[in-house]
């Protein structure tokens, strides 16, 4: 009923991995924007998204998730196009902190949300609590919530 010569649906089962890719995508895509923002060439961001993948698949298959969903659309895909389109809220964010901005200046004066902001907490516990390693959302983290030097994120990996 939803399906168009110009729109297709791609139906899935997974809830905890669409969640997982939805929340973490968000992240590296700040991540990815921070390096830009330093001018770090694309190598680096391409090693971003590379070991990003890696970091929501480790965490989301650890609570429960399917591994194909972390290369169909909502992961890979995702991921892909939040981390590298310049219209990407988070990305931009990013961005923003890499040339100085605070955080709580740019969060203030945003009018739309900021996902991977807002999701960064609940994923780092995440993370402890289940004790997987997440380097580049540690990085992440750590620039937006302990004032990091934002060259750090090359130090996540």
């Amino acid at each position: 009923i939803l399906s168009h010569k110009y729109f297709k649906l791609n139906p899935i089962d997974d809830i905890i991995g669409v969640q997982i890719c939805g929340a973490i995508k968000n992240i590296i895509a700040i991540a990815c924007g921070i390096s830009s923002g330093l001018g770090i060439g694309q190598n680096t961001q391409s090693a971003i998204l590379t070991f990003g993948l890696k970091e929501m698949k480790k965490l989301g298959e650890r609570l429960g998730a399917k591994e194909k969903t972390f290369y169909g659309l909502c992961g890979l895909g995702d991921l892909v196009l939040t981390a590298s389109s310049d219209l990407s809220r988070n990305r931009i964010l990013g961005k923003r902190i890499a040339n100085g901005e605070k955080v709580s200046v740019i969060c203030d004066t945003k009018r739309s949300a900021c996902e991977g902001y807002d999701t960064l907490r609940q994923v780092i516990e995440l993370s402890k609590l289940n004790e997987i390693e997440m380097p580049i959302c540690q990085a992440v983290f750590n620039i937006l919530f302990t004032d990091a030097d934002p060259k750090s994120i090359l130090n996540a990996f």
